[in-house]
C-alpha cells in the first residue's frame, strides 16, 4: 500500500487520516467529479471519484491554489501603487465611483465583464448586480469567443458516458482529446472496448489516428463538403477515404458528431446539413473552459436574462417584479463592444469578475488603461489586476460552496475543502456587498437562498436535481438558429488566445506540478 504516490502527496499524511470533499474540476467544460483529501483543513491530495477519470490538469493542478501569489487582501490605487486597504475602504472606492460615473455618464457607460471559473451563484449575482444595482446590462464574458457557434441553439451535447453507444463516431477536431480529456477517453473507450468505428478529421499526428477507421486528412470544411456530397449521391472519385467514410455513416443506426472548439459559419451550416443526411445524430461540442454552460445559463449575456429569456418588455417587467428592482429595457453590449467602446471613450467604467484579459492577449492592457475606473475581482494579481483602480480578493473553488453545471448541462455540486485564505471571500458574497454600498437590496445568506431564487426564475433548473442533466427541449433557444459564440474571423486572433491541456492560464502557469510535468523529456 502505497508503493505509488504522487509528490505533491509525499510525506503530507497517512491515507487513513485523509478527509475526503466531493467538487468537481474546472479546468474544463467536461465536469470532472473527484475529491479533495484534506488533511488538518489543507489540500493534500486530489483523487477522481469511484470508476471517473481525471486528465494531468485534474489531477495535479489543485496546487495553483496554495501558490505564494494568491491574493489574500483588498488592495486600491494610491498613486502609481496597489496597496493593502479594508473591506469597507475597498466597497467605499467601488460605490462611489461606479455612482459617479453613472451620474456623470449614464449606466451605459459601465460594463461587466464576468467568468466561467466561477459558480452559477457567484455568475446569477453578478449579473443580477449590473442589471438591477448599477443600471445596465452591459455584462458579458469574453469566454465567448471560445464556444462553439449553435451552442444551446442547435449543437446540444449529449451525454458524454453515452459515446459509445453510438455506431460511428465523426470526430471534427484534431485538438479533442486536449480540450476535453474526457471525451477524448470516452471515444477511446467506444473504439477499443466497444468496436465502435472512428472517422477522424485531421491534417496533422493525434493519439486518435492509430484508432481510427477511416482518416481524412482534409480542413474540417472540405471534409463536411465531400461528405455531404458523398452522401447525397455523388461518386467520391478517386477518394477512398471519404467514400468508405460515407459508407460508413450511411450504414449506422446512432452518429456521435464531435463538434469542434471554434466553428464558422460555413462549417456550421455544413454540419448541419451533413446531420440531416445521417441517422439519429448525437453532438458533442467541445467546450474548452470550465463553467461557460452554467455562466450562459444564468444569464451572463448582454440580449437574454437567466434562462435564455431575451430582453423585451414582458421579460424585463417579470424580471423586474421577481428582482423588485427598476431594470433597464434594452439589451446591453457584448464583451467585444465593450471593448471597443473602451477605445472609443463611450465606456469609462469596468468590473471584471474572475477574468484575466490581458493575460489572454496583451493588446488589451492599452485599451483597459484607458479606464476611468477599473475593478478585479480575482484570485490572483493577474496582468489585469496590476491595471485596476480596486482589486478585490476572491475565494478559489476548492474554498467556497456551490454548483456548476457542465457541457451536458449536468448540474454538480462543489464542496468547500479549505477556509478561504486571507481575507479572500466567495465571489457572490463580494457582489452582494459591492451592492449593498450601492444601495442595493441584496440579502443571500447562503448559496442555498441563491440557488432557490434561481431556481424561481430560470425554468429548466425548477426542479433540476444535481447530478441531473436540464433536457435541451427546455432551452428556448432549441431549434432555433441563436449563436451565443462571439467567435468571427474579424476577433479570431483579436482578444483571447487559445489553451491546452498544458499551456497559459491564471490556474495552471501557477501549478508547479504541471509546469514539471510540463517540462519532463521523454525518451524513446
Amino acid at each position: 500500500m502505497g508503493a505509488l504516490t504522487t509528490r505533491q502527496f509525499k510525506y503530507k499524511a497517512r491515507v487513513w487520516n485523509l478527509e475526503k470533499a466531493q467538487s468537481v474540476c474546472n479546468y474544463c467544460g467536461c465536469g470532472c467529479t473527484m475529491n479533495y483529501e484534506t488533511r488538518e483543513g489543507r489540500v493534500v491530495r486530489v483523487s477522481p471519484t469511484k470508476n471517473n477519470y481525471l486528465c494531468s490538469k485534474g489531477r495535479f493542478g489543485w496546487d495553483a491554489i496554495h501558490h505564494p501569489d494568491r491574493l489574500t487582501t483588498p488592495k486600491m490605487r494610491v498613486g502609481d501603487r496597489l496597496v493593502d486597504c479594508t473591506w469597507d475602504e475597498a466597497l467605499s472606492v467601488i460605490a462611489t465611483n461606479l455612482k459617479v460615473i453613472r451620474n456623470k455618464r449614464g449606466a451605459g457607460s459601465i460594463g461587466g465583464l464576468g467568468s466561467v471559473r466561477t459558480t452559477n451563484e457567484d455568475a446569477y449575482v453578478f449579473q443580477k448586480f449590473m442589471r438591477s444595482v448599477v443600471g445596465t446590462n452591459n455584462v458579458d464574458m469574453l469566454a465567448r469567443l471560445k464556444i462553439p457557434k449553435g451552442l444551446n441553439g442547435a449543437f446540444f451535447s449529449g451525454e458524454l458516458n453515452r459515446i459509445g453507444e453510438n455506431d460511428v463516431i465523426l470526430v471534427l477536431d484534431k485538438d479533442t482529446t486536449e480540450i476535453n480529456p474526457l471525451t477524448g477517453i470516452e471515444i477511446i473507450r467506444a473504439v477499443s472496448r466497444k468496436g465502435r468505428r472512428l472517422i477522424f478529421v485531421n491534417t496533422g499526428y493525434s493519439k486518435l489516428n492509430k484508432l481510427a477507421s477511416v482518416m481524412l486528412p482534409l480542413s474540417v470544411e472540405d471534409a463536411l463538403g465531400k461528405l455531404v456530397s458523398a452522401l447525397s449521391g455523388a461518386k467520391a472519385g478517386k477518394d477512398e477515404a471519404v467514400a468508405a467514410a460515407a459508407d460508413h455513416l450511411r450504414a449506422a443506426e446512432r452518429v456521435a458528431m464531435i463538434v469542434p472548439a471554434q466553428v464558422s459559419d460555413a462549417e456550421s451550416s455544413r454540419i448541419k446539413d451533413l446531420a440531416k443526411l445521417l441517422n439519429n445524430v448525437t453532438y458533442y461540442p467541445l467546450v474548452s473552459r470550465s463553467n461557460v454552460q452554467g455562466a450562459l445559463d444564468m444569464g451572463v449575456l448582454s440580449d437574454y436574462y437567466p434562462g435564455y429569456q431575451k430582453i423585451h418588455t414582458d421579460t424585463t417587467a417579470s424580471f423586474a417584479g421577481s428582482w423588485d428592482a427598476i431594470l433597464p429595457d434594452t439589451p446591453g453590449m457584448t464583451a467585444i463592444q465593450m471593448m471597443n467602446g473602451i477605445a472609443s471613450g463611450t465606456v469609462a467604467a469596468l468590473y471584471i469578475m474572475g477574468d484575466d484579459p490581458v493575460g489572454s492577449n496583451s493588446p488589451s492592457q492599452a485599451v483597459l488603461q484607458r479606464l476611468d475606473f477599473l475593478v478585479v475581482q480575482d484570485i490572483f494579481m493577474t496582468d489585469t489586476a496590476k491595471l485596476a483602480d480596486v482589486v478585490l480578493p476572491a475565494a478559489s473553488s476548492a474554498e467556497k460552496e456551490g454548483t456548476v453545471t457542465n457541457v451536458e448541462r449536468r448540474l454538480q455540486r462543489l464542496s468547500r475543502a479549505e477556509q478561504p485564505v486571507g481575507e479572500s471571500k466567495p465571489d457572490w458574497e463580494i457582489i452582494q456587498a459591492v451592492a449593498r454600498k450601492m444601495g442595493g437590496s441584496m440579502n443571500y445568506g447562503s448559496v442555498r437562498d441563491i440557488m432557490n431564487e434561481i431556481r424561481s426564475v430560470v425554468p429548466m433548473y425548477a426542479d433540476l436535481a444535481i447530478g441531473a442533466c436540464w433536457p435541451e427541449e427546455k432551452s428556448p433557444l432549441a431549434g432555433t438558429d441563436a449563436d451565443l459564440s462571439l467567435f468571427s474571423d474579424s476577433v479570431k486572433e483579436v482578444i483571447t488566445a487559445e489553451r491546452l491541456l498544458f499551456s497559459s492560464g491564471v490556474m495552471i502557469t501557477r501549478s508547479r506540478e504541471l509546469e514539471t510535468i510540463r517540462h519532463i523529456k521523454v525518451e524513446v
